[in-house]
């Protein structure tokens, strides 16, 4: 007997026996219950669709035949049952309820926001047995506000689209925790510096960041920039302890942070350091210790303060290992465990990470996943490593998570696979990788399932081999520019160039070749766009990198290797290259990296935000180069240590580049967005004796024109300088306006012909004693003759 004779036979049994089945896609009324009209609204346009019928919407009454939306009572989030010719379908989450409903018993799938990632199958009516299912997740945590990170650079229909995926794939929170920088909220500096300046921390002139460095240790109570509190003073505790419990008395179900602020200055008493680890500890763990010390106590008061009190913290930047010290946290305690799992790049460094979620998961903590899949650090690029995320998700359900949520790429265009899966999983994590991408596959493309498939799995794994090989060989720039994230950036750079352009583009035409419908063609098309606007952010990158090598500072870049002329003309050609690829990489994103919003709408800038102001910078450069008060040193503010610099001295002299001291009061957008921590070059300079610091790039004019030079100095000795050998004359010394002892030094400009002109700065001691000297802000502009 074939399949339709026998559901034919068995719906034939039923109505003798008097009894009727559920046959789904046949016309019925949808009725809701109280605050569910939504849902069915919903669920009978997405039905009517599929089967081409209407389902009426009504509110829940006595009828007993029909789907029934968040009528009955459900302990679970996703609930349905059938029973005769009644559908229910229920949960604490309706929403959740009926989107699951749709993807589970209809074939709807949601791959990424917007119309054309949404698959509405035909369907062809059917019977549903009687019977009852229902889901609970094990994450209490999945996602929340993480694909939101950049939107409000996004134009509101993408925006729109966004939110309505993330329902679809069922992405929030139960637990409302909270895990954000908090010392700044609990003992703010306005309350307490003055009073209780002990509560802050101590804080050494070398570790000093922001605003002005002291002379010797002391307390960040009142002063600009980054700073901690005093985790070991007992009051500290309290104060925080009491406002959790009164907090928590009114909202019980809220996780509330005590996290650390962002970035250093952390406490350097005595009282604080005798719990850390030894310094040749793994980085990044060092406070390890002392931090979750502070927690167990913090959550301990709060708890005999009042009971229902939940504590919870990052475990993140110097905090980020396994205690050592035996510490148990209390049952109150939430962990947000930051990492980022695309880094993991060896067995040994995968094993290193397991181990710390097994750790922290035998302190008594729940652990919370906390994840950098691809936004911050990334800038939205195509990094495919599912096999990662899905080896990370199931390690955290197998030791009791409680959530998982982070920073993931909203480039759907680019990344919309892994985002996929990431979702799929963190709703269940016993599915499997290669199951829910062969299901997007088959969704998607049709006919050209197989073909598309491969592509990302191929893709996937060549990605991450030449990541592993990358990120595991050594940077010579690195000793220069000493940054985790602009050294990724040249990476992804050098994997996603020309090369990999055409050979991603020849794999989506010949499965676009394959697929049959319309839709599916225009699918492979959307990852089409996608591919070019990666590989355009790639080149972008790339500029931005000789952007730097040509004299501008921008933060979290690596100058390129390039020398670039220091000619006006040469270097207005570059900013101007960069700026209109940025326009051209912001025009190509505009329509494709969420859902279907057409160009011209709004912009999704990643780069915007205060530590990218990449092009902004560029901009300002090229008004600057205009009125010739362009910077024409690479590297006047040691942002970049000693590259394009040569330092000659006695064979005792001593030289490093340091944060103990800086200037950086002007327009150092690197010291600006990056922590307020500037650079400068220290001098230790042997009796008797000099040091030259000679720029290794030449300027270079066309016509003749005027060299203007300044540099801020800090120190007794006699600071010169000149070009080709011109000593030029010091016209200004800001005396009177110095601030801790930097003195302004300006030089009488100098007239030359065209030509390459190398400045160089020498620095005497004519002491019997090694004087210390400081630089910083070293400047050189170049001023057009007046034509005679």
């Amino acid at each position: 007997m074939n399949k339709t004779k026998s559901m034919t036979f068995a719906l034939a049994m039923l109505a003798s026996a008097g009894l009727s089945a559920f046959e789904l896609g046949k016309p019925c009324t949808i009725y809701f219950g109280r605050k569910c009209w939504s849902a069915a609204q919903e669920l009978s346009e997405t039905l009517e669709q599929i089967y081409g019928e209407k389902f009426p919407v009504k509110p829940a009454d006595k009828m007993n035949s029909g789907i029934f939306v968040g009528v009955k009572k459900a302990d679970k989030m996703v609930c349905s049952s059938v029973k005769g010719d009644r559908l229910d379908i229920c949960g604490t989450n309706i929403k959740y309820a009926v989107a699951d409903f749709l993807e589970r018993e209809c074939g709807v799938r949601y791959l990424w926001p917007g119309k054309l990632g949404t698959v509405i199958p035909d369907g062809d009516v059917r019977s549903l047995p009687d019977g009852e299912y229902s889901f609970q997740p094990q994450f209490s945590i999945r996602l929340s506000q993480s694909f939101h990170y950049p939107t409000r650079y996004m134009n509101l229909p993408d925006r729109k689209d966004l939110s309505v995926w993330l329902q679809h794939r069922k992405i929030g929170q139960e637990l409302r925790a909270s895990f954000g920088h908090a010392f700044a909220r609990l003992v703010p500096r306005e309350k307490y510096g003055k009073s209780h300046p002990e509560y802050f921390s101590l804080i050494t002139p070398a570790n000093w960041t922001g605003g002005v460095k002291p002379e010797k240790p002391r307390r960040a109570n009142s002063d600009t920039g980054v700073w901690q509190l005093c985790t070991s003073n007992p009051e500290v505790r309290q104060i925080i302890a009491e406002q959790l419990a009164a907090n928590a008395r009114k909202h019980p179900e809220i996780v509330q942070s005590i996290s650390p602020n962002d970035g250093a200055g952390f406490c350097e008493c005595e009282k604080c350091k005798a719990e850390d680890l030894p310094l040749q500890t793994a980085p990044g763990t060092q406070l390890t210790n002392r931090m979750y010390k502070f927690m167990a106590d913090v959550a301990h008061r709060a708890q005999k303060i009042y009971p229902g009190t939940r504590v919870g913290m990052f475990s993140y930047s110097y905090f980020s290992g396994v205690p050592t010290n035996g510490v148990k946290l209390p049952d109150n305690c939430y962990l947000s465990l930051c990492y980022i799992q695309v880094e993991v790049t060896t067995p040994e460094k995968q094993k290193e990470l397991d181990d710390k979620i097994i750790g922290l998961g035998k302190t008594g903590a729940k652990i919370v996943g906390r994840e950098y899949w691809g936004t911050h650090y990334y800038q939205n690029m195509p990094i495919q490593h599912s096999t990662l995320i899905e080896h990370n998700i199931k390690l955290l359900s197998k030791y009791g998570a409680a959530g998982i949520y982070g920073e993931p790429s909203n480039a759907f265009s680019i990344r919309a696979t892994d985002n996929y899966i990431l979702a799929k999983l963190a709703w269940n994590p016993r599915l499997s990788r290669n199951g829910i991408l062969r299901e997007f596959c088959k969704a998607a493309f049709g006919q050209a399932a197989d073909v598309m498939y491969r592509y990302f799995d191929e893709e996937e794994k060549i990605f991450l081999k030449k990541w592993s090989e990358a990120s595991n060989r050594e940077y010579p720039m690195m000793v220069y520019a000493p940054s985790m994230y602009a050294n990724r950036l040249r990476m992804l750079s050098a994997i996603f160039d020309e090369k990999w352009q055409s050979r991603a583009l020849a794999q989506l035409r010949k499965a676009k070749s394959l697929a049959k419908k319309s839709v599916e063609k225009e699918r492979i098309d959307y990852f089409i766009s996608g591919v070019n606007v990666a590989y355009a952010k790639s080149r972008l990158n790339e500029l931005w990198s000789e952007c730097a090598a040509g004299g501008l500072i921008l933060p979290l870049i690596q100058p390129a290797e390039t020398k670039v002329r220091m000619e006006k003309n040469n270097l207005r050609k570059l900013f101007s290259g960069a700026s209109r690829a940025a326009l051209n990489y912001e025009t190509l994103m505009a329509g494709n990296i969420v859902g279907n919003a057409q160009p011209g709408i709004g912009f999704l800038r990643e780069y915007a935000l205060s530590l990218r102001p990449w092009k902004a910078v560029t901009e300002k450069a090229l008004l600057d180069l205009s009125s010739n008060r362009f910077n024409y040193l690479v590297n006047g503010c040691f942002e970049y240590r000693q590259w394009e610099w040569d330092i000659q001295g006695d064979k005792d002299l001593k030289y490093s580049f340091t944060t103990e001291r800086n200037w950086d009061n002007k327009e150092n957008f690197m010291a600006q967005c990056h922590l307020n921590q500037g650079m400068s070059l220290k001098l230790e300079i042997p009796a008797k004796t000099s040091v030259t610091i000679t720029s290794r790039r030449p300027v270079e004019t066309e016509i003749p024109a005027f060299l203007r030079g300044a540099l801020f100095a800090w120190g007794d000795a006699a600071v010169t300088a000149d070009f080709n050998g011109r000593k030029l004359k010091t016209f200004h010394v800001n005396a009177g306006l110095e601030e801790n002892g930097w003195k302004e030094l300006r030089f009488t400009p100098l007239p030359v012909e065209p030509g390459k002109y190398t400045f160089r700065v020498t620095v005497t001691n004519p002491s019997d004693q090694t004087q210390v000297v400081y630089l910083d802000d070293m400047e050189v502009q170049v001023k057009p003759q007046p034509m005679k």
